[in-house]
């Protein structure tokens, strides 16, 4: 008998600590196999990395847009 899950939404870091925190706590209390749970905590990590990465190049597309696309180099000589 298969057990229908909800589908999980993880759509920012938030979402997906909940969800690592969720999987830990259902391997901890064996309701979860730890295989499982592993493979769902290596997934989740990757969509965190690409989360992460999406932050950081709309961060540097606004940067690029208030200098127009001018980068300054300081050296500390």
């Amino acid at each position: 008998m298969s057990t229908k899950r909800r589908k999980k939404r993880l759509t920012n870091a938030r979402s997906c600590r909940r969800f690592l925190a969720q999987i830990a706590n259902e391997v901890y209390d064996g309701s979860l196999e730890p295989g499982t749970g592993g493979k769902l905590a290596y997934i989740t990590s990757i969509i965190i990395k690409s989360i992460e990465v999406d932050e950081i190049e709309k961060r540097i597309t606004e940067l690029e847009k208030l200098t127009n696309g001018k980068v300054e180099t300081y050296h500390t000589n």
